[in-house]
């Protein structure tokens, strides 16, 4: 369903009276242009395709048709290629000598405005300096505000120059990124060979997931409350190794027989992408919990794992695929959301 706005009109012709002001006469719908143009209907068994033209529709004639097609694609094509710029820049911002990392970005159909100044500079820090950087469990804050060229930047360090723990990458136009550090599990045992494949890092697929729901949040909630865009978004996860580009896998846990290594390592940049309706993701619950199941179910197939631990398509949690530790976070959260558990089985 579109984005829309619903605006009240008073009624100036008459007074207000001694019991308050008279009610709306008019509700007007403001419904914003569509990225997905043009739209068919039937009209007389035939399709045509209607375009407004001031106070009243007009059909497209068969080369407007072609070109508003074009259009389209090529539209998909700039927000494609907009994705990647935005990720690449948020890429150079992190330390990736101390881990490796996630980075979730997302750019609207629809290109928002957000103005840049002193004032909303100083709101955004006071918004997210200090402030927990992660949903559902504490530990990593945003330390260090800043501005870029057409962003506002946060992170969760304060003494070097690149990023650790956390990064936020939030531009003008509505697109962002969202970056979180993934800690080596067991770094101090060596090198581990199985089936002719290094193990020498394992990614801890709880706080994957975790990041994922995570960044859908932030990154919605700019793109809506501050860009004042909406519709959809295209959205891209990917898992950027440790610098010198170490193998490394997903360590998946089960209630049922505790910990295990994905089948497949990877020393590579690995990625996934889905396509969402922003306002799905502004307030975290079922629909977010959906979509970051998606990205986490193509991120996990490159390691040779059907489907993510941790969530589904259903907007369901995996109760199985939680250690006690996450559990006693991950449940009261989920009451909270209103998003259900499931005693499924892991893939």
């Amino acid at each position: 369903m579109p984005t829309f706005d619903v605006i009240s009109v008073q009624n100036l012709v008459s007074p207000a009276t001694s019991h308050g002001p008279l009610a709306p006469s008019f509700l007007l719908i403001a419904v914003p242009r569509s990225a997905n143009a043009p739209h068919a209907v039937m009209v007389s068994k035939a399709l045509r395709y209607p375009k407004r033209n001031g106070a009243t529709t007009r059909y497209l004639s068969e080369s407007e048709v072609f070109s508003a097609y074009r259009e389209r694609i090529s539209s998909a094509a700039r927000q494609d290629s907009r994705l990647s710029l935005v990720m690449r820049d948020a890429e150079k911002r992190i330390d990736r000598d101390y881990s490796a990392w996630m980075l979730l970005g997302l750019v609207p159909d629809q290109p928002g405005d957000f103005l840049i100044s002193a004032t909303s500079a100083q709101e955004f820090s006071d918004q997210v300096m200090d402030k927990q950087a992660l949903l559902i469990i504490p530990g990593i804050q945003f330390c260090r505000t800043k501005v870029g060229r057409r962003r506002l930047l946060a992170d969760g360090t304060h003494n070097t120059h690149l990023a650790r723990h956390a990064s936020l990458d939030l531009h003008t136009d509505g697109a962002g990124v969202f970056g979180l550090g993934l800690p080596r599990l067991r770094s101090e045992d060596p090198v581990r060979v199985r089936g002719g494949e290094e193990l020498s890092n394992q990614i801890d697929e709880q706080l994957l997931a975790i990041g994922v729901l995570t960044g859908l949040w932030w990154l919605a909630g700019h793109a809506c409350n501050r860009a004042a865009t909406g519709g959809n978004a295209l959205i891209r996860a990917a898992i950027l190794p440790a610098a010198g580009g170490e193998p490394f896998g997903i360590e998946r846990f089960s209630r049922s027989w505790g910990e295990r290594h994905s089948p497949v390592v990877q020393d590579d940049v690995i990625e996934a992408e889905a396509f969402a309706q922003l306002d799905e993701l502004i307030k975290p619950g079922p629909e977010s919990v959906a979509t970051a199941a998606q990205l986490l179910d193509e991120l996990s197939q490159a390691f040779g794992l059907p489907e993510a631990g941790q969530f589904t398509r259903d907007g369901l949690i995996r109760r199985q695929g939680w250690q006690e530790s996450y559990m006693e976070q991950v449940g009261p959260w989920a009451k909270r959301q209103n998003v259900s558990f499931t005693d499924l089985p892991l893939p």
